[in-house]
């Protein structure tokens, strides 16, 4: 009884198959499709097809790597429409996929009633978590920074979960 019953839709998160080419092109290019996807046809099928209230505030997006970078850019781009987020050893998403946001920190702020980014100091991106937690800090937007032990790895992801899950829906 530490998590408040919900349900869980874990969709594969590739809107596009990888192809050749840089890394980075394929995630800012995946990353819209796939945000679009969950906005336009993940949310309205689990909507129409199982009894989940239809409201920001019975929603969350968590995930871990790049569903943490997935996380952090829906976070930013529809905070009006999940109020619940966790990001974890994510790799954040290039400025210029988040920068309308980040000028309306009053709006990415109303609309979370949890924000919560997570990862270990041990982790590749450590350094690039602190960087763009630190940029949210400087543009005003609210979200707690969790910093533990431990690296990429899913030990460490489920001590995330179990710190993030009973936080969600109270």
């Amino acid at each position: 009884k530490k998590a408040v019953p919900m349900m869980i839709v874990m969709p594969d998160a590739h809107a596009l198959p990888p192809g050749p080419g840089y890394r980075d092109d394929y995630s800012r290019s995946n990353t819209g499709a796939f945000c679009g996807e969950l906005i336009s046809d993940i949310i309205p099928l689990v909507e129409s097809s199982y009894a989940a209230a239809a409201k920001p505030e019975s929603r969350a997006f968590a995930g871990l790597s790049m569903g943490g970078h997935h996380a952090l850019t829906v976070a930013l781009n529809h905070a009006e429409t999940f109020a619940w987020i966790g990001a974890f050893s994510s790799a954040p998403p290039a400025l210029e996929m988040v920068s309308e946001a980040m000028s309306h920190a009053e709006k990415v702020n109303a609309g979370h009633r949890l924000f919560w980014i997570a990862c270990g100091k041990g982790d590749f991106l450590y350094q690039r978590n602190n960087e763009f937690t630190a940029l949210l800090r400087e543009k005003g937007i609210q979200f707690e920074y969790a910093q533990t032990e431990g690296d990429h790895s899913w030990p460490v992801w489920r001590k995330y979960l179990i710190e993030f899950t009973p936080r969600l829906f109270r």
